[in-house]
């Protein structure tokens, strides 16, 4: 399954202003274009049809009308970067009525499909995980009694969220190693203190 799509002769003709990204998505090569929407005309196609070629004019009229239609999203005003969201309108309400199917972005000029939020969230979590394993095998490197050389070679600043996290985590995750380590074989202790009273009787 492709991921990707761009046509440079089109570009190289057409800009991508005004109605243009959409008339580049529907680009009769481009494979992204769901299979079910090749059989199917969109109100935007609908639209084009009668004439109309104006976004902001065209934004307007489709929330009033019912079926599939893609809108377009120029998130940095910067005519580089484009969302376009495939929505299908429901009949008794739809300005407010509608369901998002799926959605792509265009930069410079090469469309993508948008990644699933779930999936989105997924690898965000995964990363904030893998930096508290890392902190923590920082601190057992630096409070344990086997340090982890490999962990304290590592040197990672933490930001943002993840760096939030840590810092309300890092005490705690220190005190609950110290006191285990201090806990974990109480015969050094009594080791410990056999030497001193063995000192002790040797200085007498």
């Amino acid at each position: 399954m492709p991921t990707a799509f761009t046509d440079p002769a089109y570009l190289t003709l057409t800009p991508l202003t005004g109605c243009n990204p959409l008339h580049y998505f529907l680009h009769p090569l481009n494979p992204l274009v769901p299979p079910f929407m090749r059989n199917l005309k969109s109100q935007n196609e609908v639209l084009f049809d009668q004439g109309s070629d104006d976004w902001t004019k065209m934004s307007k009229d489709l929330k009033k009308m019912p079926g599939y239609q893609y809108n377009l999203d120029c998130p940095n005003n910067t005519m580089t970067l484009f969302v376009i969201t495939l929505l299908h309108r429901g009949k008794v309400n739809p300005k407010r009525d509608y369901k998002v199917i799926k959605s792509w972005y265009i930069d410079h000029g090469v469309i993508y499909e948008c990644p699933r939020v779930k999936d989105v969230e997924g690898v965000m979590l995964g990363k904030r995980i893998r930096s508290l394993e890392v902190v923590r095998e920082q601190l057992e490197g630096r409070y344990g009694e086997k340090s982890n050389t490999k962990a304290q070679k590592k040197d990672i600043t933490l930001t943002g969220v993840e760096g939030k996290i840590v810092e309300r985590v890092w005490g705690r995750m220190a005190e609950r190693i110290s006191k285990s380590n201090r806990d974990k074989d109480p015969k050094e202790n009594d080791q410990a203190s056999d030497d001193e009273t063995t000192k002790e009787v040797n200085i007498e």
